[in-house]
This record gives C-alpha cells, sequence and structure tokens, in this order.
C-alpha cells in the first residue's frame, strides 16, 4: 500500500475512534512556570501549538535514497489554536535526530531521536541565551522517539507534515497535569505517550542569523560536528515548522493514534501487506 493511501485510512480510523477519549487527553492543565499547581493551571482542550525551526544534513547512499540528521528548536506558541500561550513562561523545546528517506518519498527517523522540553521565564526564545533560547529554562521533560515519518518532494525539501511520537522517560513534577489534575510525572510508568504533528515543514531560503548561528552553528553542531551551512538542498537545508502536541496514555499492547491519524499508517501498512 502507498504511503499516501496508508494515511487516508488511518484517518478514517481515528475519525471512528474520536469518540475514545483515551485516544487522546483531554481537558489537561499546564502550569508553564510550576508555581501555582494543578488549581491555577491553564486547562487545555487538546493540543499546544508549537512553530520552530530546524536544520537538516543529508547524504546520498545513494541517490534517491538518503540519510539525514536533523537538530531544531521550538516554542508554544498558543493553545489549541485559539488561545495565547501561557504568560508565566516559555515552554521550549529541542530536538535531535536521525534517519532515512528517498527523494519524493518518504522520511522515517530513527528512534535514537530524543527531545527536551523547557520552561523558560526569561522569555528569549529566538536570542543567543543557552541555544536559540530553547534550553536555557527548566527542563521539565525529557523524550525518546518511538516513531517518526514523513515526506518529501524530489528536491529533498520538506514542505508537509512530519510526524513523531515520544515516549516520555522523565517529567518534573508541577507542569503537566491530566483532567482530575493527577500530575503526568507520576504516569510516566504508565507509558505516557507525546505527539509532535508539523501541519507545515517547509524549506526556508533566507534564515535569520540567529537561527544560522544557534540552530545550526551551536545546536546542529554539538549534536553531530560542523555543519555545511550552505542551505543548499537536498544537501543541507533549514526549516520553518508549525504545528501541535498532544499527549496521551494508550491502552494496555496498544500504540495510540497520535497527530493527525498519521500515527497508525505504517501499521495499517504493515497488516495489508501481510495480508
Amino acid at each position: 500500500m502507498k504511503l499516501t493511501k496508508a494515511l487516508a485510512v488511518a484517518s478514517m480510523v481515528l475519525t471512528s475512534a474520536a469518540a475514545n477519549a483515551e485516544v487522546f487527553l483531554q481537558n489537561w492543565k499546564l502550569d508553564a512556570d510550576g508555581a501555582a499547581g494543578a488549581g491555577a493551571a491553564v486547562v487545555v482542550s487538546e493540543f499546544m501549538d508549537l512553530i520552530g525551526a530546524s536544520y537538516i544534513e543529508t547524504s546520498g547512499t545513494p541517490y534517491p535514497n538518503f540519510t539525514f540528521k536533523d537538530a531544531g528548536a521550538f516554542r508554544v506558541a498558543g493553545l489549541d489554536g485559539t488561545s495565547a500561550a501561557p504568560s508565566s513562561a516559555e515552554i521550549t523545546a529541542i530536538f535531535t535526530g536521525t534517519g532515512t528517506g528517498t527523494l519524493g518519498g518518504a522520511i522515517n527517523f530513527d528512534t535514537t531521536s530524543t527531545f527536551s522540553m523547557y520552561s523558560d521565564t526569561a522569555f528569549d526564545f529566538g536570542g543567543t541565551n543557552g541555544t536559540f533560547g530553547a534550553d536555557n529554562g527548566t527542563l521539565i521533560g525529557s523524550f525518546k522517539l518511538v516513531l517518526g515519518f514523513g515526506e518529501v518532494n524530489a528536491t529533498g525539501i520538506p514542505n508537509g507534515q512530519l510526524t513523531l511520537k515520544f515516549l516520555a522517560t522523565d517529567l518534573l513534577a508541577g507542569y503537566f497535569f491530566d483532567e482530575n489534575g493527577i500530575d503526568l510525572s507520576t504516569k510516566v510508568a504508565d507509558e505516557l505517550l507525546f505527539g509532535f504533528v508539523t501541519t507545515n515543514a517547509s524549506y526556508t531560503g533566507n534564515p535569520t542569523a540567529n537561527v544560522r548561528s544557534e540552530i545550526a552553528g551551536e545546536l546542529f553542531n554539538d549534536a553531530f560536528g560542523a555543519p555545511a551551512n550552505t542551505n543548499t538542498p537536498p544537501g543541507d537545508f533549514y526549516v520553518s515548522n508549525n504545528g501541535q502536541y498532544r499527549w496521551s496514555v494508550p491502552e494496555p499492547g496498544s500504540l495510540a493514534l497520535i497527530g493527525a491519524g498519521l500515527m497508525g499508517a505504517f501499521g495499517i501498512r504493515r497488516r495489508r501487506t501481510a495480508a
């Protein structure tokens, strides 16, 4: 089954399962600075909106197949697509990962990819403190990748959706709560999942000086070594991202669908192939 068809089937599966409150955490609570507790936390109906920037380098294995290295920084820009981000602290994050792909086809992220989230009262995302102002706050969550995929066009430039599902390995108490006020840090052992979906990952032809120096020159360099930093796709390029973060606790023995119905795509494809 082709990827696009698998994604469409996955979306239908999610639609039929949308009534199941266990698919996503709903009406969960966020205390951005960790000071007030669940009682004064902001209620999030479903998701946090994110924006950010990434730097990616590829190498042929051979053409049109490639491997890639990816480093990015992100911040929460709002809640549920309609509400402003919390004013007490900025929720930021950094991502470093590797993977494989095919020009004009699919991207697959390695499960060695990691994601770290911070609470930053300095509100300096996009600056030069820490790395891009994204990792100089309080570390409130550490995650490892379970599944990640997307697509690229024939030039090697992402322009669409990327979907990543992480398993929470550590959460700091006092920041995230379920709808009943239970701290999510106590649910890490329950295989708490964190979905990261970019609804638009677009090539950036003219990245700012801070994006070049902080994302490529520092974050990417620390993770993978000196970058080419020429911004010449498909060899290396910058990407602007926007999308969503979601939480889910899967039923025992199952993988919850996370994001826009994309998480089930590969499982569905495997089942169809086996059949």
